[in-house]
């Protein structure tokens, strides 16, 4: 909806010029433990630090506006799934159910963490969502009306030099990590449903 656009337009003008802020994201693609120990610290180091935190626990879910390119085709989506997995974590929310990842050429990623919820929770909605821009040839079909809403509001964390290099560490961790990754994630198209179910017959 126009409405939607104008908000993420917003962020996305902001996000682009003005400088990067500190990354707090990184910090919750630590590992459990040491996450746990930086938010606590986060929230001693000043009690705006806990509303914020609150804010984003409070939130369904996490979009994340990727400035990747990554590239794909109907049969090999490798490099979105290396991209989603191993992109930039100073815009991701680790300590997040479901993070929706937006790249800048139109591509749509996802991390989710299993423990809440069964990952075809997912599933189903992202066919859902597919089928719907399929349907709509990739335009808007619903109102045209704006509704009006307050512009987002940038949460800034208060950081200090300690909470500083927490993240640069969690940012050298997630790259070490993620660059020994490989992934290689096709779609298998040789047979479908039905053919299981006439072997099993």
């Amino acid at each position: 909806r126009s409405s939607d656009l104008r908000q993420f337009a917003y962020v996305h003008e902001r996000c682009h010029s003005e400088p990067s802020g500190p990354g707090v994201g990184a910090l919750t693609c630590e590992e459990r433990t040491t996450w746990a120990k930086s938010r606590e610290y986060l929230i001693s180091l000043d009690p705006k630090n806990l509303t914020i935190l609150e804010q984003i626990q409070s939130s369904v879910f996490v979009v994340s506006l990727d400035d990747a390119s990554p590239t794909g085709t109907a049969e090999d989506y490798s490099q979105i799934t290396l991209v989603a997995l191993t992109g930039d974590p100073t815009i991701r929310w680790g300590d997040k159910s479901y993070n929706f990842l937006t790249f800048s050429n139109g591509l749509f990623g996802s991390n989710c963490d299993h423990s809440p919820y069964d990952a075809m929770v997912l599933v189903v909605m992202s066919y859902y969502i597919d089928r719907k821009i399929v349907a709509s040839d990739g335009r808007w079909k619903g109102s045209a009306e704006i509704r009006t809403f307050p512009l987002p509001e940038e949460l800034v964390f208060t950081v200090d030099q300690k909470v500083l290099h927490s993240i640069q560490l969690a940012k050298e961790q997630y790259f070490q990590k993620g660059s020994d990754l490989q992934v290689a994630n096709y779609a298998f198209t040789s047979f479908g449903k039905a053919r299981p179910k006439k072997i099993g017959r």
